[in-house]
C-alpha cells in the first residue's frame, strides 16, 4: 500500500481537474449521461492519467494549487463548450440563410 501512497495526491488533482472539464464537456455535460457514468469515467480517466502525470507541490499550498486546478478544468471544459457552440450557431446561421430563398408556400401566393 506504500508503494502507491505518492500516487493519491496525484490523483486527486487529476480528478478534480478532469470532473470539472469531463462536466462542462458538451457531450459528457448534457443531461443524457447520469451524474453516476459521468463520476465513472472521471475516476477511470484519473486512475488512467495517474502514473503518467508527474504532479509535484513546489512552494505553493492545497489551496492555492486546487484553485489553479480548478480554474485550468474551467478554462479547458469552457473552451470545448464554446467551441462546440459556435460550430452550431454557424450550422444554424447556414441553415437559415440557405432557406431563406423561396418556399413552396410562397409558390402558391
Amino acid at each position: 500500500m506504500d508503494a502507491y501512497a505518492h500516487y493519491l495526491p496525484n490523483f486527486i488533482f487529476i480528478l478534480l481537474r478532469a470532473g470539472i472539464v469531463l462536466m462542462l464537456v458538451p457531450f459528457f455535460g448534457s443531461a443524457n449521461f447520469p451524474p453516476q457514468f459521468r463520476i465513472g469515467v472521471a475516476v477511470a480517466v484519473s486512475l488512467v492519467l495517474t502514473p503518467v502525470v508527474d504532479f509535484r507541490l513546489v512552494d505553493a499550498s492545497i489551496a492555492a494549487t486546487v484553485m489553479r486546478e480548478v480554474m485550468f478544468g474551467l478554462i479547458f471544459g469552457l473552451a470545448a463548450r464554446f467551441i462546440f457552440y459556435a460550430v452550431d450557431m454557424a450550422g444554424q446561421i447556414m441553415s437559415s440563410v440557405t432557406s431563406a430563398g423561396e418556399t413552396p408556400e410562397m409558390r402558391n401566393a
